[in-house]
């Protein structure tokens, strides 16, 4: 934008557009914060295993900006945890610039106690920096900050219409967004919605190559004794144990769409859910055994925003210049980062430094590209 902003519209309350709202208000900006849902993190950012690693993350610049995205999780205290990654069956050479070390299977007996025999003979690949986030926690977190701040925070408020016009020199510019319960009017425009953003966009007339990773099924259990050291991650399960006690069981898509006939509505069907449930729980407990007795608290299936090439897309449309698009992959560990990066960018008040990390994310790029992706035990194409 030719001028920074005073008053910033940001649409989208999960991890990444609460904490850009939050950060704008420490710029000194007005913000009105704007989601459909009653409450922030309602959608990816609630269900994320918001895993925070740099994990077999190519290539370099996409690394290290997901090790800078670590390091601000590293700063918010309770609202993530370090506990470390243990990948079973991981016998691929460490990475360069990423520390990792292998973990023998009478190693990794000791350092998971519970796990099964059949399981500990995997042996494993150690990341202890590697962590997790508490992602609908941190999105509370930022939104009340903003607030206090000043930040107008509306929930329950969809964006139905996007009205554009022209600056004087002829240039396409968002002039106004009609919600569900009145209009507003900005300088700058930052579309945070997930998934939601391509539509948003278009309304825009800016195309937004965005799709879905397959969903993924979580299930979640009650409060159990302490069970895991670390995060595991097997060929087809991930699995975590938070401060509470709660322990996340993950799926793979592709393991639980060749076994499993699961609805896409499961979370509100009570025997569906239960039945998928038992049967995840049974999986897990082959690496687990006492995971066969702890009590299922709920289960649920996301999909999580991709861009096309794998990459984040974050910066100001070229052909609408006062639209600010923030979408990740990896937009958990991205997310608190991401918030600073785009703060001081809308403000014009970003280091050539932090123009620089955010060069290669723009959404004015080839797309065409593939990336590398870390999955499981392999680095494969997408």
């Amino acid at each position: 934008m030719a001028c920074p902003p005073n008053h910033v519209a940001v649409i989208g309350a999960g991890i990444i557009g609460s904490s850009i709202a939050l950060n704008l208000t420490k710029k000194g900006c007005k913000v009105t914060l704007l989601d459909s849902a009653p409450h922030a993190a309602s959608a990816a950012s609630k269900e994320s295993w918001a895993w925070l690693n740099a994990n077999r993350k190519a290539p370099e610049h996409y690394r290290d900006l997901n090790m800078m995205g670590m390091n601000v999780w590293s700063s918010l205290g309770s609202l993530a945890q370090f506990p470390g990654t243990l990948v079973l069956g991981d016998a691929r050479p460490a990475q360069e610039a990423y520390p990792s070390e292998g973990v023998s299977s009478e190693s990794l007996a000791l350092l998971e106690p519970h796990l099964s025999p059949t399981a500990a003979a995997q042996g494993a690949r150690l990341y202890r920096q590697e962590g997790f986030g508490y992602c609908a926690q941190a999105a509370d977190a930022f939104v009340e900050e903003a607030a206090a701040n000043n930040a107008v925070v509306r929930f329950s408020e969809a964006v139905q219409d996007v009205c554009l016009g022209h600056s004087e020199d002829g240039i396409s510019k968002v002039t106004e967004i009609a919600s569900t319960s009145g209009r507003v009017q900005a300088d700058a425009y930052v579309f945070a919605a997930g998934l939601g953003i391509p539509d948003l966009a278009k309304k825009a007339g800016v195309e937004v190559p965005l799709s879905s990773k397959p969903a993924t099924l979580n299930v979640y259990t009650v409060p159990a004794p302490p069970l895991l050291q670390h995060m595991l991650l097997s060929e087809t399960l991930y699995l975590r144990q938070a401060r509470d006690g709660s322990i996340l069981i993950s799926v793979y898509q592709d393991a639980w769409t060749e076994k499993l006939q699961v609805p896409s509505d499961v979370a509100s069907r009570p025997e569906e859910a239960h039945r998928v449930g038992r049967q995840v729980r049974e999986w897990a407990a082959v690496l687990v055994p006492e995971l066969a007795n702890i009590c299922i608290d709920r289960v649920s299936m996301t999909r999580y925003p991709y861009p096309q090439d794998g990459h984040p897309i974050i910066g100001f449309s070229n052909a609408v210049p006062n639209v600010y698009i923030a979408v990740m992959h990896s937009g958990a560990t991205l997310g608190p980062l991401v918030g600073q990066l785009a703060a001081a960018e809308i403000t014009g008040t970003a280091s050539a430094e932090e123009l620089a990390v955010l060069r290669p994310y723009r959404l004015e790029r080839d797309f065409s590209t593939s990336v590398q992706a870390y999955t499981v035990g392999a680095a494969q194409k997408v």
